[in-house]
């Protein structure tokens, strides 16, 4: 995910790569039938998403269901440190976000429990200001928006 900043506003304002300003990803997934492997082609990247042994998969790679909530977690990382470079917040060493996919199966609910831990120097204040950044990374507006999916089969 690319990101970048608009340094003529006066307050902290996120674009993303045209991909996002175009409202449009694509992301390419495809699989030949000898195994559960997803060979995933975004933006000239190629990454590999797989399924456990025990369920049939070689275990080469993340699931698809890791790979979301590693989208988050990453997307906030980011996207804190953004903020935290704009704002020459140089008391801050590392960021990490912990992200906990929870899925309730009776009630077809799922809950991301998210962690962040802000190694360095700040107060409270600044603490709030992080949390609603963090609120505020593409992932989790994505995420807690409205979703719809539109399947075709060709």
């Amino acid at each position: 995910m690319r990101h970048f900043i608009d340094n003529t506003k006066k307050s902290f304002t996120l674009y993303l790569n045209d991909n996002f300003m175009n409202d449009s990803i694509k992301v390419t997934v495809s699989n030949s039938k000898s195994d559960l492997q997803a060979h995933i082609l975004v933006n000239g990247h190629q990454l590999l998403s797989d399924e456990p042994v025990e369920l049939g998969g070689k275990n080469e790679g993340p699931t698809a269901e890791e790979l979301l909530a590693s989208s988050l977690a990453t997307c906030t990382t980011i996207t804190l440190r953004m903020y935290m470079n704009y704002k020459k917040i140089t008391t801050v060493e590392d960021i990490q976000v912990e992200v906990v996919m929870e899925k309730d199966k009776e009630n077809g609910k799922t809950t991301f429990k998210r962690t962040v831990k802000v190694d360095g120097d700040y107060g409270e204040e600044l603490a709030k200001k992080f949390l609603h950044i963090a609120n505020v990374c593409p992932v989790h507006k994505i995420l807690s928006g409205q979703i719809n999916i539109e399947t075709e089969i060709i």
